[in-house]
């Protein structure tokens, strides 16, 4: 996931993934390094960015998260 530690949308969406048990890599968007990953996945802007299996969720929703883990 890409996100940033001033991003409540991101607060949320790793509030979901814990209450999930969902595992995943946190890539913080505010770093070079991060900054420079993100740019390779995405021409848009826009985070939290779930990637998961090829496929992307851009911002957060209870609703959408749990469609995207097919309704956990």
């Amino acid at each position: 996931m890409f996100s940033a530690t001033w991003c409540g949308y991101c607060r949320q969406a790793k509030a979901y993934l814990a209450q999930h048990g969902v595992t995943y890599k946190d890539v913080d968007i505010d770093t070079p390094e991060g900054k420079s990953a993100f740019a390779k996945v995405s021409t848009e802007n826009g985070i939290p960015y779930l990637l998961k299996n090829g496929e992307g969720i851009r911002g957060y929703s209870k609703e959408a998260y749990d469609q995207f883990f097919g309704g956990r």
